[in-house]
């Protein structure tokens, strides 16, 4: 950056930039927000004395921002001036330089305290539950309610947590906020401070910038409503930024411009999101020549989507990224790319050969393979028989186990079916394997999962990792061979790889061409969440796009999503 943090800027970025006193800056996607914040901190660096503090929500954008605020005031000796953390770091560091033990929970450690207090309490919420709950109750500075679901719950986890000197994430800044207000914690030393990403700040952390402001600390948000999209995580959104701006008065600019989206991308994803009521409005003017394009595709199956997208992606190589609501959706995509030869990479999400039942599938085809006890004990495993059974069973030969079960099966019951059959089973599905009939032994694999493992997801998973098996080609061992293989080609730095990501993982993201299939009204807007915030991520969606944009749906899942019609996209 040049010395002059003025130079190169737009008109309204220039103005973000010169904003007097507390500053609420709105920028959009590709807007240059990153650019415009820190040309602004080196802008106030350079206005007088004092230090100033970049607050992000990621250690990785917290370097980004401290990296180019230095860069910009370098060989002046203003580096000391300048620190940069999350949220949490700099409320840890606060409490440390006030002699405060900070002992910090992992997430192993979170459940391992949310148990002991279901136990205590008992209270017999599920896991997720009650990690759910009390994030909610840490997400705010006000007190818990007296009862109600979840309470019991979390007074005995904060009980067990005080006993053992022990904080978690969520109670470091909940701790900072208590010290500076009681005076035993003093605010950073800092005159200025900057919060990236403000749309997500949630309670507890606008009540720790108050506090800083209470110091004489000037504050400066920039963030955009319109991406908002983390509500389930408390997040204040377009309510945190107006109430920011009322209480402290605070000066306004908005980013005008949109350096990434081709306006064939950037005027549908505007058209959609003027359908929120709560936002600020925005004069968006996409600064790419005419020259992109918007496409939406319908499908009669999800897995003929899935075969649509691939054939695009061969059809046009280049950096490509797959976007769907949830995670589970981009397994057939992964799926078809394997035999497509082309390299992937998924991001905020598993690999779909990672998943339990998958693994275990591919484990139990090695055994058959090679005799081996590791597939026969994960196929078990999967219906349900406990370790201690496994551990039994394991001594012994698949034929006396299939001729005589052990007393630890007792007669008529689930597992020594499954066991039974398993057992009897391994023998003819290798002869199979030995006589090149794959695609049979695969067939019968999968009608063996659906006869005894129960539940949902898991026997699905293992279905479509059966099915995956046998749209590829040759012997047993080959098609084995060829998922590692795609394991390995997705992680080698000299491909490109096709992106798949869930929505929320895209965000902060840009590809040339960009494809969000699942467009279908119960998946995006999801039937349980807030349509407004669905409509926002199906915005951040839309934007990542720099070019080309595509939007799939399935017939046979539903009715295309309302937002293809907001934004314009049917007549």
């Amino acid at each position: 950056m040049s010395t002059d943090p003025l130079s190169g800027l737009d008109s309204s970025q220039e103005q973000a930039v010169r904003l007097e006193g507390h500053a609420l800056i709105i920028a959009g996607p590709g807007s240059g927000k990153t650019r415009t914040l820190a040309a602004r901190a080196i802008w106030l660096l350079a206005s007088g004395p004092g230090d100033l503090a970049a607050v992000a929500f990621t250690r990785d954008s917290a370097r980004e921002i401290r990296s180019r605020i230095r860069s910009g005031i370098g060989g002046r000796g203003g580096n000391k001036r300048v620190m940069a953390g999350t949220f949490h770091s700099l409320a840890s560091q606060q409490l440390k330089n006030h002699g405060v033990r900070v002992r910090l929970l992992d997430e192993a450690g979170r459940t391992h305290y949310v148990l002991r207090a279901r136990e205590i309490c008992g209270e017999d919420l599920p896991i997720d539950e009650a990690l759910r709950l009390i994030d909610g109750f840490k997400a705010t500075t006000a007190p818990p309610p007296a009862d109600g679901m979840g309470t019991a719950l979390f007074a005995a986890y904060q009980r067990l947590l005080a006993r053992d000197g022990i904080l978690d994430f969520s109670d470091l800044v909940l701790r900072a906020v208590a010290g500076m207000n009681d005076g035993t914690i003093r605010p950073l030393p800092v005159r200025w401070l900057m919060v990236d990403e403000a749309q997500d700040l949630d309670d507890a952390q606008y009540a720790w910038l108050r506090a800083q402001v209470r110091a004489g600390v000037s504050i400066t948000l920039v963030g955009d409503d319109d991406q908002s999209i983390y509500g389930w995580r408390h997040a204040l959104g377009f309510h945190g930024l107006e109430r920011f701006a009322n209480e402290l008065h605070a000066a306004r600019a908005i980013l005008t411009r949109n350096y990434r989206c081709a306006p064939e991308v950037a005027e549908p994803a505007l058209r959609l999101i003027r359908h929120n009521p709560a936002r600020f409005a925005k004069p968006i003017q996409p600064t790419r020549p005419l020259g992109g394009n918007i496409r939406v595709i319908p499908a009669t199956q999800r897995v003929d989507e899935a075969e649509t997208i691939i054939r695009n992606i061969l059809g046009d190589p280049g950096q490509w990224a797959v976007l769907a609501r949830t995670n589970r959706l981009l397994d057939f995509p992964e799926l078809l790319c394997g035999p497509a030869n082309l390299p992937v990479r998924r991001l905020g999400g598993r690999s779909f050969w990672e998943r339990p039942a998958a693994s275990a599938v591919c484990d139990a085809l090695r055994s058959i393979q090679d005799g081996s006890w590791v597939g026969v004990d994960r196929l078990l495993g999967l219906a349900g028989l406990p370790p201690s059974t496994l551990e039994t069973l394991r001594g012994q030969t698949l034929a006396e186990i299939a001729d005589h079960p052990p007393d630890v099966l007792p007669p008529n019951t689930p597992h020594r079916r499954a066991t039974v059959s398993l057992c009897a089973l391994m023998p003819q599905w290798r002869e199979l394997a030995n006589r090149g009939r794959t695609n049979l032994l695969l067939t019968a694999l999968s009608q063996w999962l659906a006869n005894h493992i129960s539940g949902h997801f898991v026997p699905e998973i293992a279905r479509q990792a059966c099915a995956a098996l046998a749209r590829r080609e040759g012997s047993l061992e080959a098609r084995l061979a060829s998922v590692r293989a795609d394991s390995s080609r997705s992680t080698r730095e000299d491909t490109h790889p096709v992106i798949l990501a869930t929505l929320h993982a895209a965000k902060g993201l840009e590809w040339d061409r960009v494809w969000i299939l699942a467009c279908e009204e119960g998946v995006v807007p999801h039937i349980d969440a807030s349509r407004d915030e669905e409509r926002r991520l199906f915005y951040v969606g839309m934007t990542r796009a720099r070019h080309h944009l595509t939007c799939s749906f399935a017939l046979s899942e539903g009715v295309r999503s309302r937002f293809l019609d907001e934004a314009g996209l049917f007549s």
